[in-house]
């Protein structure tokens, strides 16, 4: 993913959807959507990602004692 797509990625008025694999069309909103949820949970989300090679997503929520 380019630099500066990925500094934008999170930003919902921002984004913008591009088709999937499979031609697949989206709304643009999973990943801000994705993004709220984790961290109202305490957790974060993270991104690494090679241009024109692929990106790998994690995310981390605190453990329940």
């Amino acid at each position: 993913m380019a630099p500066e797509k990925l500094a934008r990625l999170f930003q919902i008025e921002e984004n913008e959807s591009t088709s999937g694999t499979q031609g697949e069309i989206g709304t643009g909103l999973g990943l801000h959507l994705c993004k709220e949820l984790v961290e109202k949970h305490g957790g974060e989300i993270s991104i690494d990602s090679a241009d024109r090679k692929g990106s790998t997503f994690r995310f981390t929520l605190p453990a329940v004692a």
